[in-house]
């Protein structure tokens, strides 16, 4: 929404760019303050030729995570925990200069940062999470982690619905973000990764900490760990637990790992893929909310809440069907339902919204799969 009246002329962004404007109204002074703007494009005065400019707020973002997703594997070679505290800084940083900041240029290269640093955190995060809990709870973390995502989706149509000025939504909607630097101080490094990099004794330090039962299997894999230093392990023992253990210690990574042998070849060409079309999915149905309704807020509502029952879906049709089938069916579903969206004539605007809701779980439930 852009908004002038006649005592505000329009400004360039250059010339806009301070924290307060004071324009002469007679005898009195008005203050324009950055907070008062509704957009984005309404404080920097983006239109005409200008209008371009708008676009680079989301553009940024988009860059930036493109280059982050490069640098996802610093985890692997830094450590999880310590990428994470370095990232959640650099995020909470990159924030208030969003949501603080009067400049333009500042505001971009603050997006273009949280852009970076979001992917190499949340994958480093997820890894250290994986590695860290039990095998029998891995499969729920999967499901039940993606249900926060779903909640503040539907939590941001409401939050935007009645804070309509862009930097008061930006810091309230991302309120959580101020402690993240804090609640990394009481995580623990990968015991998985502190095993490859040899820390052994901080390794069982950590694992003691995540089977507190300490069952025998478990005790045997402590003292396994300690006793075998450095050392080979007999994988004809016939011990599973040894052979991982081993893999886990010698593994040495490469590209000739990636792609040796037939069945890595379709996983590290096939997975790709297919987050790369349950993306499209996934993003390009919210992105397109002005184009499908009037009602945006209600649109992100909706199809927030349209992703919560795949986590209750999700592991009973996995448990059924497996892994691959229920990724086949997932995505025939989700062609068909787009397909017949398209076709749907505008009159049927109820089933267009059952469609949104059907393609949105069914990505939502192969997002958990995945």
């Amino acid at each position: 929404i852009f908004i002038t009246t006649p005592d505000v002329p329009l400004k360039s962004y250059e010339e806009n760019s301070s924290r307060n404007v004071f324009e002469s109204t007679g005898s009195n002074f008005t203050i324009f303050s950055s907070w008062n703007y509704l957009t984005f494009t309404e404080e920097f005065q983006l239109v005409g030729e200008d209008a371009w400019l708008s676009n680079m707020y989301q553009f940024s973002s988009t860059m930036g995570f493109i280059v982050g997703s490069v640098l996802m594997g610093l985890g692997d070679k830094y450590g999880r925990l310590k990428v994470i505290r370095i990232c959640s800084v650099l995020y909470l940083f990159a924030f208030l200069l969003v949501g603080l900041s009067p400049i333009y240029s500042l505001i971009i290269l603050g997006r273009s940062l949280m852009g970076i640093t979001l992917p190499i955190m949340s994958t480093s995060a997820y890894t250290l999470s994986i590695e860290t809990i039990p095998n029998r709870y891995r499969a729920w973390l999967g499901f039940l982690g993606s249900l926060t995502y779903y909640l503040f989706f539907m939590l941001i149509g409401v939050s935007a619905y009645f804070i309509r000025r862009w930097r008061i939504l930006h810091l309230t909607t991302g309120a959580s973000v101020y402690i993240l630097p804090f609640f990394t101080l009481w995580l623990d490094e990968s015991p998985r990764w502190l095993i490859q990099r040899q820390h052994y004794e901080e390794a069982c330090k950590v694992l003691k900490k995540i089977y507190i039962n300490k069952d025998s299997s478990n005790e045997y894999l402590l003292n396994h760990i300690l006793k075998n230093k450095g050392n080979s392990i007999d994988k004809s023992s016939g011990d599973n637990k040894n052979c991982i253990s081993a893999v886990m210690i010698q593994a040495k990574q490469c590209i000739h790992d990636i792609f040796g042998s037939r069945a890595m070849c379709k996983l590290s060409l096939g997975l790709p893929l297919l987050w790369f079309l349950m993306s499209i999915v996934c993003y390009g149905i919210p992105l397109n909310a002005n184009n499908f309704t009037d009602n945006t807020y209600l649109y992100m509502v909706i199809i927030g809440a349209a992703q919560i029952p795949s986590v209750l879906i999700g592991p009973l049709v996995v448990h059924r069907l497996g892994n691959i089938r229920s990724v086949n069916l997932y995505f025939i579903l989700i062609g068909v339902s787009l397909l017949w969206m398209v076709s749907v004539s505008d009159s049927f605007w109820w089933l267009k919204w059952i469609l949104i809701a059907i393609s949105m779980n069914m990505s939502a439930t192969m997002n958990c799969l995945f």
